[in-house]
């Protein structure tokens, strides 16, 4: 069976980036809410990446693993997150650049890919973050009704917390391509001091039970 969730090599390293760029936040009074209603104690925002000075070793080590992975002719962004990473790992590795929007635009050439043609091409999704893996199921039948050829899709962080992702993108003939997870942010040494013994443990809670986390402050 092919393997659906691949984790890249220095997991921790980058781990350790995003916790040095200050992306991974603690709630304070109210705890965060995901698109899904998933209530968190945490949230990861890798768009403050982009004007971190850690942005770069975080990329050198994002196209260094998509090298030991079947070669791929232009870098697919999904709108919004992953656009500028798209173009940030194009640019390292010498390959064109493009993007999928969320809904095609309903003035001008009404495209809902950007950046050209993408039929017959190689093209994995690129993105920040995946949660529960359904909005790039839905980005990838976009560009696979546009002719790509997409069985992947990548990103920096992984939140690893709902055990039906794998079979998800099993069913849709995908793999998952990440960099990091919490168990990675939690193993890093940056990760010492960043939480106090409370919010570890609160993480903790969290994480063994997504569903049914609840508050312990507030």
């Amino acid at each position: 069976m092919q393997e659906r969730l691949i984790k890249g090599a220095g997991s921790q390293q980058v781990a350790a980036s995003l916790l040095a760029a200050g992306v991974i936040r603690f709630y304070k009074d109210e705890p965060f809410t995901f698109t899904s209603g998933l209530k968190s104690p945490v949230y990861v925002n890798i768009r403050g990446l982009l004007s971190a000075p850690q942005r770069d070793e975080v990329i050198r080590i994002w196209c260094e693993g998509l090298k030991t992975l079947p070669d791929f002719d232009i870098a697919v962004g999904g709108e919004t997150a992953g656009i500028p990473y798209a173009a940030f790992v194009a640019a390292q590795m010498g390959k064109p650049m493009a993007y999928v929007r969320k809904k095609t635009k309903d003035f001008g050439m009404k495209s809902q890919i950007e950046g050209g043609d993408i039929a017959g091409k190689r093209c994995p999704l690129i993105e920040d973050l995946t949660t529960d893996g359904g909005s790039k199921i839905t980005f990838v039948e976009v560009m696979r009704a546009a002719g790509a050829i997409v069985d992947l899709t990548t990103s920096i962080f992984y939140y690893g917390i709902y055990p039906e992702t794998a079979d998800r993108l099993a069913a849709h003939d995908l793999s998952l391509f990440y960099l990091c997870d919490w168990a990675d942010v939690l193993q890093s040494g940056g990760a010492d001091g960043y939480f106090d013994a409370d919010q570890r443990a609160e993480l903790a809670d969290f994480l063994s039970n997504p569903q049914g986390w609840k508050p312990r402050r507030g």
